[in-house]
């Protein structure tokens, strides 16, 4: 890829990518489908995440974890976790918009800061990721929110309901 922005970022992983358009298109072994998956592994690095809604489940992908800065794991993550790495003055407006989207069966999208790893608070290194979720009812009849994240490429913090 020619985009200076993107040069020496970490690309999205093919499974993450299928994973992606899989929940977007309800199946990812479509072979019209594989022009999409090469570019989906040309952008910056992505993942792809589900809330199960009833449980309070969290589910990501492998580049979830690695945007994070967290060391992977299988199953579900602790939710407390993940939000504990969302900038303080973040955290409670993030809060509102996921319990207004549960509550209202609608998405959501923000351009937040996290800090990767276990760094303080107090640290330097916040960096921006961007958040394209939406509410899905599943094959069991079971709410869940699923979406994707990646590392933005803007330092504009917004959060939105879809």
């Amino acid at each position: 890829m020619d985009d200076p922005a993107l040069s020496g970022r970490e690309t999205m992983k093919t499974d993450d990518a299928l994973a992606l358009l899989a929940a977007f298109v309800g199946r990812n072994d479509c072979p019209a489908c594989s022009p999409v998956i090469e570019v989906l592994c040309s952008l910056p690095l992505s993942g792809v995440w589900k809330s199960e809604l009833a449980s309070g489940l969290l589910f990501w992908s492998p580049a979830v974890f690695d945007i994070y800065g967290f060391e992977q794991a299988e199953g579900p993550i602790n939710f407390s976790r993940g939000m504990g790495s969302y900038h303080p003055e973040d955290r409670e407006p993030l809060f509102e918009v996921i319990d207004r989207a549960t509550r209202d069966r609608h998405g959501f999208s923000f351009n937040l800061r996290i800090k990767p790893g276990h760094a303080t608070d107090d640290d330097d290194g916040w960096i921006f990721i961007r958040t394209e979720a939406r509410f899905h009812v599943n094959e069991q009849g079971l709410d869940e929110i699923y979406g994707s994240v990646g590392i933005s490429g803007s330092d504009e913090r917004f959060i939105r309901t879809a």
